[in-house]
């Protein structure tokens, strides 16, 4: 449905529609209203007196443009999202009775089509209509976060299921590991720490199926094979590191907060700390053999550092100062912070270090003793 409306609504010619409209002919619903019918009596008054057409064609286009807008968000309210929040409906009522593999079969095409529903729902998001933009743009929001939840739910469910049973099932833990990891670097990118704070425990847990998930098909452990098997692992650091200096950037705490929640066991403080020592593990093991740079996931990496370097110069939050010789150099009183980027800014938007290294010294590090913490390759950390 989506597909065949997008489909008419680009094949709209309006030449055509001016053309059936000039000469009494049956036309597109759209304009088929009495609206238009006075419109068109008018330039034939128009013709009759003046001998000639005064109102312009571009401005009867443009008309029909925005009714044509007017036309395909209601239908897309009235039909599509309909449909759509009907079978969101049907795949909470399948997961509610434990049929968890047919739900997550609904909630997996829904989020299949969510991308489609995102590019109509924002070329018409002109507000047309009673409702004000904003709140319908949160109810589109609401919508799509509601699939995510089931689909995540669902997966694990399904997961635990098939792996039991050894059958060949789609990659249900890394499907959901990619749009986690597109989710919490967007809420990071839009400042969004709520979110942020509501994703990351998701993201963490599909972060420890997908370790495992790996960790059971590789046999051969090469180096190639021990980048993907680390790569969750290491990538969840990599998001929490972004976090986390972002929040330093922006001077808000509330993100490391996030972060921390997320690692801290209330219950049991020792076993936060054994959590802390296998993270370390894997950051040194990461440090030592620098397989992921040149794995299949590195030029991602590559991709995020100048994304979130980008948002930050866009931000406009960190203030440079001259110095000598032309540089600009960074004003903080946030040593790490300083020491992470470097106190003099660089002419193009690049990170010194690794970022799972400053979610590892900032965050871990706190938990640890001295002989435990972990130390970067270049000990930027330490005090010079």
């Amino acid at each position: 449905m989506i597909a065949q409306s997008n489909i008419i609504i680009e094949s709209i010619d309006f030449d055509e529609i001016y053309f059936q409209f000039k000469n009494k002919e049956k036309f597109s619903e759209i304009i088929n209203n009495e609206k238009y019918w006075k419109l068109f009596n008018g330039i034939e008054t128009e013709e009759n007196i003046e001998k000639r057409q005064i109102t312009s064609k571009e401005y009867l286009t443009g008309l029909i443009k925005l009714d044509k807008e007017f036309y395909v968000k209601r239908f897309i309210e009235k039909n599509i999202l309909a449909t759509y929040d009907n079978v969101v409906e049907y795949g909470k009522l399948l997961f509610e009775d434990k049929y968890f593999f047919e739900s997550y079969v609904v909630f997996n095409h829904l989020s299949l089509c969510k991308k489609q529903m995102d590019v109509i729902l924002s070329n018409y998001s002109n507000d047309l209509g009673e409702e004000p933009v904003v709140k319908k743009e949160q109810d589109n929001k609401n919508r799509f976060q509601i699939v995510d939840e089931y689909l995540f739910k669902c997966s694990l469910r399904v997961y635990a299921k098939v792996n039991d049973l050894k059958v060949e099932f789609p990659d249900v833990i890394g499907y959901l590991f990619n749009i986690y990891t597109e989710k919490t670097l967007s809420s990071i990118f839009e400042n969004d720490v709520e979110l942020f704070t509501r994703e990351i425990g998701q993201f963490k847990e599909i972060s420890e199926y997908q370790f495992f998930n790996i960790q059971n098909s590789i046999t051969d452990k090469k180096n190639y094979n021990v980048a993907v098997f680390l790569s969750p692992k290491i990538e969840y650091m990599m998001i929490c590191g972004y976090a986390c200096l972002w929040g330093d950037i922006s001077q808000n705490s509330d993100w490391e907060r996030a972060v921390k929640d997320n690692l801290e066991n209330m219950h049991n403080p020792q076993k936060t700390i054994e959590e802390c020592l296998r993270q370390v593990s894997f950051c040194t093991a990461q440090r030592d053999l620098g397989i992921l740079s040149t794995s299949y996931r590195g030029l991602l990496h590559t991709k995020w550092s100048m994304d979130f370097m980008n948002h930050v110069a866009d931000s406009n939050i960190l203030i440079y100062e001259e110095g000598m010789f032309g540089q600009r150099l960074l004003q903080t009183d946030n040593k790490m912070l300083e020491r992470f980027l470097g106190k003099t800014k660089r002419s193009f938007n690049s990170l010194n270090y690794p970022i799972y290294e400053y979610y590892a010294v900032k965050v871990l590090n706190d938990y640890l003793d001295n002989e435990s913490k972990y130390i970067s390759h270049t000990k930027w950390e330490e005090d010079r």
